[in-house]
């Protein structure tokens, strides 16, 4: 059973005066003109006038005893043919199934009576329950698919604290930072997953690695004194997909089989560290919340960050296979693991290690990147293709 609640003054606008007689027949058109010109909602009739107009609209949407959505607007235009609304400077809370409220604000939305399907246009902005922040010109819940849709080709950011996996808040001396760029994405109510459709670029901010250990230690020193100089303040990766997997603390990124071979690479930004591989995943599912562990596996490929390797740069496909030119020292390996909290990256599956015509292979190799020492286990040294 669906149930619809609806509260405002209405207007029934086909005797609406407009500075005409009550006999006379209301003009559509000067009547679109007179609320405000062009509609952003699609779908709207426009050789038509409203059948109703309500000021300072109310409606909320329950199926089975639960509540779906709720939302208000300064004004809303009904058309009971077509069974759609039409309503303006909208905000909406979005519930998912433990009742925990998306909120929506909007220029305009659509709602389409049949279905229960509502449409946000226009400077759309949605404040998840762990307060996150997702910002688009387009939205769209369905609320049999319990979704929240921002369909391709619409552009989406994000932006918000990195909260801990339980959704617990943390104080303003620790706040890492999560904010993604993408076009296309949908977050799932039910698991708490978001999706990320194409060119992704995501950024993982930290705290100061000073201030981050002062937190975790509750403000006593380091018993070894270490300042963590190599410690990455800032992470940007970018693929051609992302699943956010909130719950879990993790995002794994991917790439489209659409995109050529020579292509097809998730590439990584630290400060010092340009990384590339097939695929990547980046955890932060400890207590603390922050970034701790990265992986990138499938002709992985980690050197030093060059000038020309920026964030500008991650939105532009490049050719990556094959040595990089210009660059006298890198590893490469099947699989290699950042961890974040020691500044170690440990390269498994057949990792070699090159600088200038010597190659350096072992089981596995362990980069220290405070000191750029290598650790390799079992390993075997070359020099231009002798042992």
């Amino acid at each position: 059973m669906v149930l619809i609640i609806l509260q405002g003054v209405a207007f029934q606008t086909k005797w609406l005066e407009l500075g005409q007689s009550r006999n006379a027949p209301v003009d559509a058109m000067s009547l679109m003109k007179q609320s405000g010109g062009p509609n952003l909602a699609t779908g709207i009739p426009t050789d038509k006038a409203p059948d109703y107009t309500i000021q300072q609209f109310s409606f909320i949407s329950t199926f089975s005893g639960r509540k779906e959505w709720r939302v208000v607007s300064d004004e809303a235009q009904l058309y009971k043919e077509e069974g759609v609304n039409h309503l303006k400077k909208v905000r909406a809370w979005i519930y998912n199934p433990q009742g925990e409220a998306t909120e929506v604000t909007a220029l305009e939305a659509k709602y389409i009576q049949s279905s229960r399907v509502i449409e946000l246009f226009g400077s759309v902005v949605a404040q998840l329950p762990d307060g996150f922040i997702v910002k688009s010109d387009y939205l769209l819940h369905d609320p049999q698919r319990k979704t929240i849709e921002f369909p391709l080709p619409w552009p989406v950011i994000g932006d918000g604290t990195q909260l801990k996996p339980s959704g617990e808040k943390r104080s303003d001396a620790f706040q890492p930072k999560l904010s993604f760029s993408a076009v296309g994405g949908s977050l799932h109510l039910k698991t708490n997953q978001v999706q990320l459709f194409s060119q992704v670029i995501v950024t993982l901010d930290r705290p100061d690695a000073e201030r981050t250990e002062t937190a975790l230690r509750e403000k006593r020193p380091s018993p070894t004194g270490r300042k963590h100089p190599g410690v990455p303040d800032r992470t940007l990766i970018s693929a051609d997909r992302a699943l956010l997997l909130k719950k879990e603390g993790r995002i794994q990124f991917t790439m489209s089989d659409q995109t050529p071979i020579a292509q097809r690479f998730v590439r990584i930004l630290q400060p010092r560290t340009y990384a590339r591989g097939r695929k990547a995943t980046a955890d932060f599912s400890q207590s603390n919340g922050i970034l701790h562990w990265l992986s990138l596996d499938d002709d992985v490929l980690i050197k030093e960050r060059s000038s020309a390797e920026t964030e500008e740069s991650l939105k532009s496909p490049t050719n990556q296979t094959g040595r990089p030119p210009n660059v006298a020292q890198y590893i490469t390996s099947g699989r290699a693991e950042f961890d974040i909290d020691t500044d170690q990256v440990t390269f498994k599956v057949f990792p070699q290690a090159y600088q200038g015509d010597s190659t350096l292979t072992g089981d596995w190799m362990i980069l220290h990147r405070e000191t750029d020492v290598v650790e390799v286990i079992n390993g075997n040294a070359y020099n231009a293709g002798s042992p």
